[in-house]
């Protein structure tokens, strides 16, 4: 199955590059054939390459200079006079396009096998606040730690570039007061799993993702929400997730 899903990408990566030299072609014909259909392009064209072919000899220069720029200015110019090279890149667009979207689709979504490969998981786990000084070093991109990680409950101020980001708070005993966990992402997800009965406010900003808490889905562009779990104000342990994330989603589960 492996190899049978290796040689499938393998062939479909060649078939994109077969289509993208075929567009080329199909726009170096078409230039080439207005090019000869139309003799004043063709004279610029000509003219053009005479220019750069004379320059280049020439031991002077700025005269070797002006000559290259005024040559290679009067082919660009014939050459995008014809709609045949706009055709090839209009083509060349959308399909660079259309491409753009199935790549943001395989990576992005909840299928993804890229990023969210590299996922970091947070096994918390209660300790008294110690009083010595403390350093901890930061993971830019997303590197599997299971249940590796230990904070401190003043200490949770996650920073991450790109990555999954999964906090698992279901072993952990809460102590009775609020308590926050920071989350600053640039593109990945975020999963936090929190006790069932535990209060939940969720204050999450993103320029695009989604943000789903409490049996609730939203779309967010460029935008900051607050939401608070149905019982937050009864609740005697309380959570307090403070996000931001550039392109990505949050998700907090009870479990």
């Amino acid at each position: 199955m492996r190899n049978y899903s290796k040689e499938r990408r393998v062939e479909m990566k060649n078939n994109r590059i077969i289509s993208i030299l075929f567009i080329i072609a199909l726009g170096m014909f078409l230039t080439g054939f207005q090019l000869f259909t139309n003799h004043h392009l063709l004279y610029l064209f000509v003219l053009g390459i005479i220019f750069v072919g004379i320059a280049v000899q020439l031991k002077n220069r700025f005269i070797r200079t002006n000559g290259l720029f005024f040559g290679i200015l009067m082919i660009l110019l014939s050459v995008f006079s014809t709609w045949g090279i706009w055709l090839a890149g209009s083509i060349l667009i959308v399909y660079g396009l259309s491409f753009g979207r199935k790549l943001i689709k395989k990576y992005f979504s909840d299928g993804s096998e890229w990023i969210w490969k590299k996922k970091r998981y947070v096994s918390v786990k209660l300790e008294e606040p110690s009083e010595r000084f403390d350093t901890q070093r930061q993971e830019w991109i997303g590197v599997q730690k299971i249940g590796k990680d230990t904070f401190e409950w003043d200490d949770i101020n996650i920073s991450q570039l790109m990555g999954d980001t999964i906090i698992d708070l279901g072993n952990t005993v809460l102590p009775n007061e609020q308590n926050t966990i920071m989350i600053r992402k640039g593109i990945g997800r975020i999963r936090v799993i929190v006790p069932i009965g535990v209060g939940v406010k969720l204050s999450h900003n993103a320029f695009i993702g989604e943000a789903k808490f409490d049996g609730q889905q939203l779309e967010l562009k460029n935008e900051t929400i607050t939401m608070y779990s149905e019982r937050f104000e009864s609740s005697h342990k309380k959570i307090n997730i403070i996000s931001s994330v550039l392109v990505g989603e949050i998700e907090v589960i009870e479990a």
